[in-house]
Order: structure tokens, then C-alpha cells, then sequence
């Protein structure tokens, strides 16, 4: 996509120069020899206007290059919980309690045991300038499973030559993603939620970015896979 970007300058560039050429050679013909009156009026509009399409050509290509050099990693996932239950310290029934396992267990009958969590994605810039993000779609994979969509509309900044965090909120309805409606399972899965090399490799993040070039916001080519303690371009 980048490539087609600079491939659609430079083709602007040759039109441009054809057209131009065009305008200024000489015609035998006398009716459009007297176009060559108007031709300073022509070539100060016709400069204005490949000034403006070139500019912001260049910026969309140059914001892009350095979005794309940025390099991206799930460095956590934070403030996770199962029907507004902290999972952190959670290892076994008795740490939940009788009131609370008879409320996860309802909720999972019913279809409806929600969980919520962050996922926080580093980003590292080794641009000298600034990398942005205006706002971003995004798209959580659970055991390689599209689990969660959604969209942020927070500007995220990433200054030059450093490294920034920014969290990504998530609900998920487990009712669709366990395979027992037991106590077990959720056992199992809170075990899982609380060793973050393990619910790491189950997870992924994809991100499409949206950049500000002027007054107008332009989608990023693609989706960023980003995954966890791995840096992703």
C-alpha cells in the first residue's frame, strides 16, 4: 500500500509534467495561441493546486513510513475479572466463596458470565519524530479466534526515540468461549487467567490505526498483529 501511495506521486508528477509541457508549447494555430495570454493565471492556480495534492501525498506517505517502523508488543494484561470478581488472587472455590460461585454458575447457565480486562500494548518509535495514532479499530483473537471488535477514539502519541504504553478495554462473554457450564471450568480458566505466560499465548490483539493528514483522517494499511513480549510491526 505504501509502494502504491509513492507509485501514485510519482504518476501525479509525470501527468503533471505532461500536461504542463502541453500548455506551454507553441501552436501554429492562432485561436490557441491566444490561450497564452491567460497562461500566467493558468500556471499560478495549476502550481497552487500540484502543491496541495503533493503535499499531502508526502505527508500521508511520511506519517505512514513512521507508523510502520514503530514496533508493537502486549507487554500485560491487567484488571481482569469474571462477573465483577478480581481474578488475581483466585486459585480455588474457597477463595471465591459459596455466594459468588453460585452467582458465576447461574451466569454461565444463562449465557450470560461476563468478563472484563486491559490489555496494554507497548509501542516502541525509533523515528526521530513523533509516530500518532489518531484512533484505532481493533479486533481480540482468543486461542486464534476473532473473540472481541471494537474501536478507540483516544489519540495515542508515541514520541521519538521513546517507548509508550496504552491500554486496550475488553469484554468478553465467557458463556461462548468455555466449554462446560461447571465450576470447574471456571476454575480453569481463572488458573489460567492468573499465569500470564499461559493466557498470553492465547492471546492476540489486531489494530488498524487511523492517521490525521490535515483536516483528514486516513485508515492505515491493514492490521498490526500484535501478540505478547513479542515486538510486531
Amino acid at each position: 500500500m505504501l509502494l502504491s501511495l509513492k507509485f501514485r506521486l510519482y504518476y501525479c508528477l509525470i501527468l503533471c509534467a505532461r500536461d504542463f509541457k502541453k500548455l506551454i508549447t507553441p501552436n501554429a494555430n492562432p485561436r490557441k495561441m491566444s490561450n497564452l495570454s491567460n497562461l500566467p493565471r493558468t500556471l499560478t492556480a495549476f502550481a497552487g493546486i500540484l502543491f496541495i495534492s503533493l503535499l499531502i501525498q508526502c505527508s500521508s506517505i511520511l506519517q505512514m513510513e513512521k507508523l510502520k517502523n514503530c514496533e508493537f508488543r502486549i507487554e500485560r494484561i491487567d484488571n481482569i475479572n469474571v462477573d465483577g470478581i478480581e481474578m488475581r488472587n483466585i486459585h480455588s472455590i474457597n477463595d471465591i466463596g459459596l455466594a459468588n460461585a453460585a452467582k458465576l454458575i447461574g451466569d454461565l447457565n444463562k449465557g450470560s458470565l461476563l468478563s472484563e480486562f486491559s490489555i496494554i500494548i507497548s509501542v516502541n518509535n525509533p523515528n526521530k519524530e513523533m509516530a500518532a495514532m489518531e484512533k484505532f479499530e481493533y479486533i481480540i483473537l482468543l486461542d486464534d479466534k476473532e473473540t472481541v471488535t471494537g474501536s478507540s477514539n483516544d489519540r495515542v502519541e508515541i514520541p521519538g526515540n521513546k517507548s509508550i504504553e496504552f491500554p486496550v478495554s475488553a469484554r468478553v462473554n465467557l458463556s461462548e468461549l468455555l466449554k462446560q457450564n461447571s465450576m470447574s471450568a471456571i476454575m480453569e480458566l481463572a488458573n489460567t487467567l492468573n499465569k500470564e505466560n499461559a493466557i498470553g499465548k492465547r492471546v492476540k490483539i489486531k489494530v488498524k490505526p487511523y492517521i490525521r493528514i490535515g483536516k483528514n483522517v486516513m485508515k492505515y494499511p491493514g492490521f498490526i498483529e500484535i501478540k505478547i513480549n513479542e515486538w510486531s510491526k
